[in-house]
């Protein structure tokens, strides 16, 4: 079993899916209070420890916990006092293929650094379920990179020049992260953290994706991660995106 490393601000992920936040980003806080107000369980998509997960437990509310490292779920058991635990379900497995809940079953979506992981044909068949299980006052909530992340080098001339000819140009496979992603990062983030795929999404791709799947965009803004240290140097300025859609 890989342990995850800790940094100022974040440690890394079990499972090569870089790093977890220890801070919550707006969007993230906004779910938690948006919980406050439904009566059917949130989901928390990608949860990793549970660091939005958990203060929505203290909210005595129900909430769906998923992610790909069985690690990460057991740790967020542990961590939730036993008092909560009657509100916690906790499952396993790859979004999108391995979930499926009821139709207008889920009062709060939160999906947070998860989306980047996928491919477009991924990214559009799990929006589509998402929309599907929302019930119709729910709301889904997002955080993803962007192409300006300073880690991926010199990739955002290239996701421009894309966009001209290719539907999804943030796409990057293990040849694109070899050759753009800098060296510093590869070595700061281990290898056990580090993945062969990822997605960083722009405002008018995401925007297109939520519209395409029957989402209406509440808000969608850049941001900048709230910790300092080498995250900062490394994830840079207004270089996240975050989303509210209904």
């Amino acid at each position: 079993m890989k342990e995850s490393r800790h940094y100022n601000g974040c440690h890394t992920t079990t499972n090569h899916r870089g790093i977890i936040f220890k801070s919550l980003s707006k969007a993230s806080r906004d779910f938690v209070t948006f919980t406050s107000h439904i009566d059917k369980p949130a989901l928390d998509m990608g949860c990793a420890f549970g660091v939005a997960t958990l203060p929505v437990l203290q909210k005595h509310k129900h909430i769906v916990a998923c992610d790909l490292s069985k690690e990460h779920l057991r740790v967020l058991r542990e961590n939730t006092p036993e008092n909560l635990l009657c509100y916690l379900q906790t499952q396993v497995g790859c979004f999108p293929q391995d979930f499926q809940f009821k139709e207008n079953s889920i009062g709060a979506i939160h999906c947070s650094h998860l989306l980047h992981f996928l491919t477009g044909d991924e990214l559009m068949a799990g929006l589509e379920k998402f929309k599907v299980w929302l019930c119709e006052t729910g709301k889904l909530f997002i955080n993803v990179g962007t192409p300006s992340l300073p880690f991926l080098g010199h990739f955002q001339e290239e996701y421009l020049k894309r966009k001209h000819w290719v539907k999804w140009p943030g796409e990057m496979d293990e040849k694109d992260i070899k050759q753009y992603v800098t060296p510093e990062y590869i070595e700061w983030i281990g290898a056990e953290a580090m993945y062969s795929f990822c997605h960083p999404l722009d405002k008018e791709t995401l925007s297109r994706a939520l519209t395409e799947s029957g989402f209406q965009i509440d808000e969608i803004y850049r941001y900048t991660l709230e910790d300092n240290g080498d995250l900062r140097k490394f994830k840079g300025e207004n270089a996240h995106l975050s989303a509210v859609a209904h």
